[in-house]
């Protein structure tokens, strides 16, 4: 039977993460009379007295909180719930808790909780772990987790119950979470699945009470969306132009929609690591930072080395996008007769690519997305060339340990890094020719993979997406045009 490496990432598997509570509290203290009704472990417990007839199913020992009073945070403590009983009549609750108040909870104090996946268990210490892979993507973040455990098919434990988050560890980072799948018993043991937070928006409806970027995020984040939003805003591209109604997407797709035209991108990050479990992942909408030739316009963060030559994808040496666009809608008059809308033609160029391969023309019917202006015609047109190369590295490439360094030459840990970083390849033999700018080798990763048992990485460049114009316009402009 394998055992595991012992540079072997840890998966770690919890309850799952409930939505925030609110308890009003009616008064505290540390002695009796309530503590004496509970016999913890620990001797006398501060507790709270909570007012709410449903506080015995909502707070759940385990659980984190901190007090606040006249909505100011009353002390830096977070407190974790360590047990519960019914109070005189059954109309409030005795809460017991840990660690002690520096000022013991009044009537004037709220109880709120700090959401939390909790009860954490290690699948190492229930068997033996193999084929642990997981993968990131762009955009989006983790996005699949795969492992053996190898425990007896008849053997069934709570850790793998499906919905539980899963969190895998390297060293004191966590680099992975996400959300377990239904596990599957086989002759080896029980094969384990996860979709990773870079999909948890999939699980949130879009609902709203303003249309804007941040609202419909930010509610979901209220219910139990295990992320944090520093805050997206409406400028540097954010597309805002189709109001969906509140609650008929999903928050991916919301995301996917403010990306709409491909002049920004977004993925979630770490979150704070300092304990276990860690925080949650952190929501951000950057810039896309490509040229017009699909170059990034930031330096490496990574060399990676190729001992291989590297065959490039060439597609379609399309450079003109010819665009109809609707000029003036259709009017209709009670009293006159009704005026047919009216339609334009417009054209973007990539002109440096012209020069060198000679033109080849797309056209492209905008006219479905309702009356714009030239410019915002030329700018559809522009932010599709710009997203378009013909010539690219697709990948993907493969990279054992010592093949892939940062940017000081350094071998970076390849069970530690992500999707979305900026490679420089260098390869020991691939001449390469024909392009409008034939500077260094450099592609932003669209997905990331890393093979816990053959301790390889699979990167996958950016432009590996684009098969064909047609398909680049469809997901850059999903249901637009």
């Amino acid at each position: 039977m394998p055992l595991e490496q012992v540079n072997y990432s840890q998966v770690v598997t919890f309850e799952p993460q409930l939505p925030q509570w609110t308890l009003p509290v009616l008064l505290g203290g540390t002695a009796a009379p309530a503590a004496a009704t509970w016999p913890g472990p620990f001797g006398s417990y501060p507790y709270i007295v909570a007012g709410s007839l449903s506080t015995g199913s909502t707070a759940q020992p385990g659980d984190k909180f901190q007090l606040y009073t006249s909505g100011t945070l009353k002390e830096s403590t977070v407190f974790t719930v360590a047990g519960l009983t019914p109070s005189t009549g059954y109309s409030s609750w005795n809460v017991f808790f840990l660690p002690q108040p520096q000022v013991n909870p009044t009537s004037s104090d709220t109880a709120i909780s700090v959401p939390a996946p909790k009860n954490g268990r290690w699948l190492g210490q229930l068997g033996h772990v193999k084929g642990l892979t997981r993968s990131y993507s762009v955009p989006g973040g983790p996005d699949q987790l795969t492992l053996t455990l190898l425990t007896p098919p008849d053997f069934r434990t709570d850790a793998l119950n499906p919905g539980r988050v899963v969190q895998a560890w390297r060293g004191g980072s966590c680099v992975w979470e996400g959300k377990l799948d239904e596990p599957v018993p086989t002759g080896d043991g029980w094969t384990v699945s996860a979709h990773g937070a870079g999909q948890y928006g999939a699980d949130f409806a879009a609902i709203y009470s303003t249309w804007s970027s941040d609202d419909p995020v930010n509610q979901a984040i209220s219910r139990g969306l295990r992320w944090t939003n520093p805050g997206i805003g409406s400028s540097g591209g954010i597309w805002l132009g189709q109001q969906q109604d509140s609650g008929s997407e999903n928050i991916t797709d919301h995301l996917n929609l403010l990306i709409t035209g491909g002049g920004v991108v977004w993925k979630v990050t770490r979150g704070n690591a300092s304990s276990i479990p860690a925080g949650p992942w952190t929501l951000s909408v950057t810039a896309f930072p490509s040229d017009a030739n699909g170059n990034p316009l930031q330096s490496a963060d990574r060399l990676l080395i190729c001992t291989t030559p590297v065959p490039r994808t060439v597609a379609a040496d399309i450079n003109t996008i010819w665009l109809r666009y609707m000029v003036t809608a259709d009017t209709t008059s009670k009293t006159g007769a009704a005026v047919p809308a009216t339609f334009a033609l417009t054209s973007v160029s990539n002109n440096g690519s012209v020069l060198k391969h000679g033109p080849m023309e797309y056209f492209l019917d905008l006219s479905s997305a309702g009356v714009m202006s030239v410019s915002a015609a030329q700018t559809v047109g522009t932010n599709i060339l710009t997203r378009f190369v013909r010539a690219s590295f697709a990948g993907p490439f493969t990279a054992m340990q010592g093949q892939v360094l940062n940017a000081a030459g350094q071998p970076v840990d390849l069970g530690c890094d992500e999707a979305g970083l900026v490679y420089q390849v260098i390869m020991t033999d691939a001449p390469y020719g024909g392009e409008v700018a034939a500077g260094p080798l450099l592609f932003i990763s669209g997905g990331y993979q890393y093979d816990e048992d053959t301790q390889t990485a699979t990167i996958t460049p950016y432009q590996g997406v684009r098969g064909d114009l047609a398909s680049l316009i469809s997901a850059m402009y999903p249901s637009s045009f």
